[in-house]
């Protein structure tokens, strides 16, 4: 885990938490939820435009919203799955191409993807990872290795 210039230093875990049973918080400081979202057109959507998710995310006194697309959530959970272990890591939905302009399909994966937030948020190595915060602020640049 490392230390972040747009994160508050948070503590280590020790090292039998990093490799042993995942701790979930029944009552979590973090609290970040899917509030809209944007379909693209179909043309816009064949020029590389996907469907952004805007996000509220409260901890504390801290609120904001952050944007954010499919590719974020797979960037993410990728890497933090390199840094805490992807065992430790709800899954991902389903990020088809086909039927992605179908209402069904686009509520479940909304779900899907609220329940993978509240997730992380209660996940005690994820709310150590600085990334994640970063992720949370919004820092397109930010550097995760």
């Amino acid at each position: 885990l490392h230390h972040h210039t747009c994160c508050p230093r948070l503590p280590m875990p020790s090292e039998a938490a990093l490799h042993g049973t995942v701790s979930l918080l029944s009552d979590s400081p973090l609290f970040a939820h899917i509030v809209s979202f944007s379909t693209p057109s179909l043309l816009r959507w064949h020029t590389g435009t996907s469907r952004e998710y805007t996000i509220a995310v409260e901890c504390f006194a801290w609120r904001s919203e952050v944007v954010k697309t499919c590719k974020d959530f797979r960037k993410l959970h990728k890497e933090l799955g390199a840094r805490i272990g992807v065992h430790s890591l709800p899954t991902l939905p389903d990020d088809r191409i086909f039927g992605s302009f179908d209402d069904a399909f686009i509520a479940k994966q909304r779900q899907h993807l609220d329940s993978y937030l509240a997730l992380l948020a209660a996940n005690c190595l994820v709310l150590l990872d600085g990334g994640f915060w970063c992720w949370l602020n919004d820092r397109s640049g930010f550097v995760l290795s």
